[in-house]
């Protein structure tokens, strides 16, 4: 699977440099031509021949190799790769024809293209399990110095030649695109590997049994090991003496699911962890067995190491006294004494002491002897001099294993007596999901119970203001930013018919009107405050609700539907100290009457401007569409009242709900000056934005008549409420466009009326949106 995704890299970045560089390429093979030219055609055919003759030798040496040997599986392996690499090849440079402009050479040229480079990786890929490392690396300077050889001789001619003059077009695309062939040989040699099924990773038990012997050891048995092993195999051995092993087998495809996963960590985590990869499986071994040792050293109770052995086709052995025990996992709460928890504590304190970070402290690594003693097992993850991230860390994975057998409070006493209540705050920090193992969150039963859990021994410990660090560098919320910002481009790009008038309209934006559009921006957060201050029966202060109408402009850029800020204003409300029911309904209540307000501003700017929202395009719901959805209201309504548990439901949940809901709302009715708060706000938000985009209007140019301008905004921006992205990112966007199209504005000034209005609403309040967010998070306000 590594090769297959180095293979997919490398041709996705071959493809890329033709494209992004072809002038350079091009530009290179021509001095190359202009240089050469006064030479002697035998001294510039060479390089061509030497490589087609090369290439010819291999192919006919390996096909000759696996005959005469009687290998004829790996020869219709090998050879079914290297039709598949110049299949591959031929329909990602020819069928396409913007990669065929790009790499510059035709048709016939793409055959002896695709049989040079791609085709030997092919070959070298597919046979990696049976051949030396010294022969793959020689065939891969053989598939490079092929297609070099090639593009070496551009431009010569002979008369009479047994070989055909060589086009400098053919010679660009064998420059440019040698990368993208290895690439392509790579691909076509994984699959192939992959579907066959070419070699079995894990060792035997017989290799297992030779590599022991030739380590010295008089093995009597061997059988495999029913244990937890993460990254290796496991195994149980038994010797003449008596006593049992335990060994650890590392092969060369668990090395590289090892680096996948290190490369995942790397790429989604800013704070992983992890060290850089070792360059082979024998120096990550090595490390593994200098981490036992240290260790052991140091008065850490762990298994002696007794023998590290290479095994057929790269793998290793790494073998261990086994411990005669039990993991802690298998404990009751009731087994496990507080003096056991102690000395596993211990046992941690030694293990920092040493400047050593364990890294992988979960159940199935803490195994119990007949005596009851702890035993701290496999390495494999370890790090030594580890700095303290890495020391606290492991507190974290610690005190999360123990606090699955007894409990957090029994944990958080275990460990406050051994390491003090410094050293657990240090270690709490980092008792998040992403920091733990999955094993380990598994156990726990999710994501959720993980922060249930901190906050249980945060409790336990009376640790206050526990600050965690940032973990995650690339999330799903991230990637759905991306994607909408590309869709929003590609759907603007996509209306603009000259772009120098796009750049001339923003160059000659209106700076008075794009202020004042600034200021309705900043409006809409007044009126925002002033509605949120009439949706509850409580007192609420204005400066600070005024930062968290903020605040929650912010968390609505990460989450769809603006589900976000409704969070964010739910939580300032209850901090406030407005009941959690109260706070929820309060929410619920704005939301109605903003979109009442939005509503009825809309048909009455439908009267005044004689238009409808369908007759702008704009996506309205059929009559089927408002059936379909009666019709499953009613189902689920009925599903809930004839069923046990749906009547529970409703009973226990949704009508207390409901009952709170409407206490809330005949507190605020009953006083007058809340509802003329809450409406007015409610008019100043929708007003503000509306008067937002008619300045933007105005700002870049457009003489469009207020109601009907008025009136498409209020219909195009309807869908934002329903759009998958964030602040319906590029969805308002493709729809207040179209929308202005339809009402005669032209598509450039729209586009970039439409961009000014985004900007001043979307963009710009994130930074201090962010800010917001932060002040009231450091003051408890969140």
């Amino acid at each position: 699977m590594l090769s297959l995704l180095v293979g997919l890299g490398l041709t996705v970045v071959g493809f890329a440099i033709p494209a992004a560089f072809n002038d350079t390429v091009a530009g290179i093979v021509t001095d190359i031509v202009d240089h050469t030219s006064t030479w002697p055609n035998w001294i510039r055919v060479t390089p061509a021949a030497l490589a087609l003759v090369t290439h010819a030798l291999v192919v006919v040496g390996l096909n000759a190799w696996l005959l005469l040997t009687r290998r004829f599986r790996r020869w219709a392996l090998m050879n079914g790769a290297v039709f598949l690499s110049s299949l591959l090849a031929s329909l990602l440079v020819v069928s396409i024809d913007s990669l065929a402009d790009g790499l510059g050479f035709d048709r016939d040229g793409a055959a002896i293209f695709a049989a040079t480079a791609a085709n030997i990786m092919a070959a070298a890929t597919v046979l990696r399990p049976w051949i030396s490392s010294r022969l793959f690396r020689t065939l891969t300077v053989v598939a490079v110095f092929s297609t070099l050889g090639v593009a070496l001789s551009a431009g010569w001619s002979v008369e009479g030649a047994l070989l055909p003059p060589m086009p400098v077009a053919l010679a660009q695309a064998q420059l440019a695109g040698i990368v993208a062939m290895l690439g392509v040989g790579v691909v076509a040699g994984s699959l192939v590997a992959l579907v066959f099924k070419t070699r079995n990773p894990n060792p035997s038990r017989e290799m297992l049994e030779q590599a022991l012997v030739r380590c010295r050891l008089d093995v009597t048995e061997v059988w495999p090991a029913r244990v937890d092993a993460r990254g290796s195999q496991p195994w149980m051995a038994a010797l003449d003496s008596g006593e049992r092993l335990f060994v650890k087998t590392l092969s060369v495809d668990q090395r590289a699911a090892d680096l996948l996963y290190r490369g995942w960590r790397m790429l989604t985590l800013k704070r992983s962890g992890d060290r850089e990869p070792f360059t082979s499986l024998r120096r990550a071994v090595e490390h593994e067995a200098l981490l036992s040792l240290a260790a052991a050293a140091h008065g850490i109770r762990t298994p002696k190491m007794d023998a590290v052995s290479a095994m057929p086709e790269g793998g290793f052995l790494i073998a261990y006294e086994a411990i005669d025990g039990r993991p802690i996992s298998e404990l009751g709460s009731d087994d496990a004494s507080h003096q056991l928890l102690c000395e596993l504590w211990r046992q941690l304190s030694l293990l920092r002491n040493a400047g050593i970070a364990h890294r992988d402290l979960r159940l199935a690594n803490i195994v119990l002897d007949r005596e009851g003693s702890p035993w701290v097992v496999d390495f494999g993850f370890a790090e030594l001099t580890a700095d303290d991230e890495l020391l606290d860390r492991d507190v974290a994975q610690l005190l999360a294993s123990t606090a699955l057998v007894v409990g957090p409070q029994r944990a958080a006493e275990a460990a406050v007596a051994s390491l003090g209540r410094d050293g657990v705050a240090a270690g709490l920090a980092w008792l998040q999901p992403l920091t733990l193992g999955s094993a380990t969150r598994h156990a726990m039963g999710g994501d959720r119970q993980v922060h249930h859990m901190r906050d249980a021994i945060a409790t336990a410990t009376q640790i206050d203001n526990v600050t965690l660090p940032a973990v995650q560098r690339i999330s799903l919320r991230h990637i759905l930013i991306v994607v909408s910002l590309a869709v929003a481009i590609w759907l603007l790009a996509g209306q603009v018919t000259d772009l120098s008038v796009l750049w001339a309209s923003l160059a000659s934006l209106e700076p008075s009107f794009v202020a004042l559009a600034l200021t309705a921006s900043a409006a809409t957060y007044l009126g925002a405050t002033i509605a949120l201050t009439g949706a509850v029966a409580q007192r609420l202060r204005l400066l600070p609700t005024l930062v968290a109408q903020l605040a929650s402009s912010f968390t609505n850029r990460l989450t769809p539907a603006q589900l976000g800020g409704m969070a964010t204003i739910s939580r300032y409300l209850m901090r406030s100290g407005v009941p959690a029911p109260n706070a929820v309904a309060a929410i619920g209540l704005n939301t109605v009457v903003g979109l009442s307000v939005h509503v009825a501003a809309l048909v009455t700017l439908a009267i005044v401007a004689g238009r409808s929202p369908a007759e702008l395009g704009v996506p309205t719901p059929s009559t089927t569409a408002l059936q379909a959805f009666g019709a499953a209201l009613v189902a689920a309504s009925l599903l809930a009242l004839l069923t046990k548990p749906g009547r529970r439901l409703v009973e226990q949940h949704l009508l207390r709900a409901v009952k709170s809901a409407m206490h809330a709302i005949a507190e605020v009715a009953h006083r007058p000056l809340r509802v003329a708060q809450l409406t007015v706000g409610s008019a100043l938000v929708t007003g503000a934005y509306t008067a937002a985009m008619l300045l933007a209007l105005r700002a870049a140019g457009s003489d469009i008549g207020y109601a009907h301008a008025a009136f498409a905004y209020l219909a195009g921006s309807a869908v934002s409420t329903v759009a998958p992205t964030p602040g319906g990112l590029g969805v308002v966007e493709a729809a207040l466009v179209a929308v202005y199209t339809a009402v005669g504005v032209e598509t450039e000034v729209a586009i970039v009326a439409v961009l000014l209005f985004r900007v001043a609403t979307y963009w710009l309040p994130i930074l201090p949106g962010w800010a917001a967010f932060a002040y009231l998070t450091r003051t408890k306000r969140l």
